[in-house]
């Protein structure tokens, strides 16, 4: 197995200093060189920063949050992209956050290279697009490096380079910037529940979990879930568990 990946938080501005609005095909074509280096990315939404100006006033705008995972030697090259995407924006600084998680990447063997045609892609990304109620839905349905359709779907990053000049791809972009027309930039950057999040373990947990799990002839995530499910119903009925009887 290969050793796993870094995930890094990213806040992209969504304004520029003078307050206006960055223009959606900046923001999805910073996106792109973000899908094409890493193989996928998630938004999780946006959140509110303040700075203060040189003339003293205090200033508000909003930043996308994009979370990303990268082998380690690919971060110098993350870092340069930040840095470039910076200056685009017209940043001092920009926040890019190392959160120690660790990353591992399993594909189906479905989805390995070459299965779908660009044109299987287009028409599957259409649809997804019909089914979204946000941009964030959107593009997290496209792009999440692990149930995202392209990121499953183009595996390395010479694939990725090139489907992103193809002119499938230039209409799968259209999509993505036809719903933040459709849902704003910032009100549809905030996606639904994925009944999916990440939590870090101490190996001794983990460990455990995993040995419980195959005791019971179940896999991990149905032995946590099961056990969340007991304890949301003992907190629901005012109850940590079971009376002990002395």
């Amino acid at each position: 197995m290969e050793e796993p990946k870094t995930r890094y938080v990213l806040l992209l501005p969504l304004n520029y200093n003078d307050g206006s609005v960055v223009p959606r095909e900046v923001l999805t074509g910073m996106l792109d060189e973000i899908f094409v280096l890493a193989g996928g990315y998630s938004i999780a939404g946006t959140v509110k920063g303040a700075y203060r100006m040189q003339d003293g006033t205090k200033q508000e705008d909003d930043s996308l949050q994009v979370w990303i995972g990268v082998w380690e030697h690919e971060v110098p090259e993350l870092e340069a992209m930040v840095s470039r995407f910076g200056k685009a924006l017209g940043q001092e600084t920009m926040y890019l956050e190392r959160t120690g998680g660790a990353i591992s990447f399993i594909p189906p063997a479905e989805w390995r290279s070459g299965l779908m045609k660009k044109t299987d892609l287009l028409q599957t990304a259409k649809t997804l697009s019909g089914d979204t109620s946000t941009w964030a839905d959107l593009s997290n349905a496209l792009f999440d490096p692990i149930d995202g359709l392209l990121a499953k779907a183009l595996p390395s990053r010479q694939e990725r380079a090139a489907f992103v000049q193809s002119k499938e791809y230039q209409q799968i972009r259209d999509l993505i910037q036809d719903a933040i027309a459709r849902t704003g930039t910032v009100n549809g950057a905030t996606p639904k529940k994925s009944g999916r999040f990440v939590v870090r373990l101490p190996q001794s947990l983990h460990a455990a979990l995993e040995h419980e799990a195959k005791r019971e002839g179940v896999s991990l995530n149905q032995l946590v879930v099961a056990k969340l499910a007991v304890q949301l119903s003992n907190a629901c009925l005012g109850s940590t568990g079971p009376e002990v009887q002395h």
